[in-house]
């Protein structure tokens, strides 16, 4: 099955669109979000009340119709809410990560400065270590996050099965062109490069690479196809 092309659209049309779904969704409080749109890629600029907020204003204009790319420059406010210290926030993060049954916590630091959660240390897979970043990003009072977990798998997975594995799964997909997208792996680390129809293809292959066993870090170099 080819993958589905993308029309072409206006950065009007892709404005409007990304302002609509804002609006809608219950997570965000898009009342100081402003949107700007060039060529199809996004910017977002202004102030949610949360980092949980904040992540989901950038999902949501991901998945638009059109959208090239999206920098996400949203603040967060830590006035909002109840005002908590950065020792309570550090509690509540390590709590939240040892609670986790799919997050191995044992060799996770946790350090926070004015909000900022510093994760550092290791986890044995790349899904668990974006898993543990969304997590500490949902707490009340963390304004962002500086993920430095290092990846040290349980198992002895060579680089050619990492990249075979991920072409497979591309070749599963129904979003993308295998042929379109260049996979190359280096103990471990795999670099992506080529082109994806849209965005949201853009985001299947990386789910595909960060969910496939012994992948370490990603270089990601991956384009938007011409409309």
């Amino acid at each position: 099955m080819p993958p589905v092309v993308s029309p072409v659209r206006s950065d009007e049309q892709i404005k409007k669109d990304v302002v609509d779904h804002l609006y809608v969704d219950d997570r965000v409080d898009a009342s100081d979000v402003n949107v700007e749109v060039n060529n199809g890629r996004v910017v977002l600029t202004g102030n949610v009340p949360s980092c949980m907020a904040r992540r989901a204003a950038g999902d949501d204009a991901f998945g638009i119709l059109g959208v090239r790319g999206v920098h996400n420059q949203l603040t967060v406010l830590k006035s909002v809410g109840p005002l908590l210290s950065d020792e309570v926030i550090q509690a509540n993060a390590k709590s939240v990560l040892e609670w986790s049954s799919d997050v191995d916590a044992s060799d996770i630091r946790v350090n926070v400065s004015v909000g900022t959660v510093s994760l550092g240390g290791s986890v044995v897979s790349y899904w668990q270590r974006t898993l543990a970043e969304r997590l500490v990003a949902n707490i009340g009072g963390v304004v962002d996050v500086d993920n430095e977990l290092t990846i040290v798998p349980t198992g002895d997975v060579s680089d050619e099965m990492i990249a075979e594995n991920i072409e497979s799964s591309l070749r599963r997909s129904p979003c993308v062109s295998v042929d379109d997208v260049v996979v190359k792996v280096a103990q471990g680390v795999v670099t992506l490069s080529g082109t994806a129809p849209s965005f949201p293809a853009l985001c299947c292959v990386r789910e595909i690479v960060q969910h496939t066993a012994g992948v370490r870090d990603i270089g990601d170099n991956l384009s938007i196809a011409d409309q």
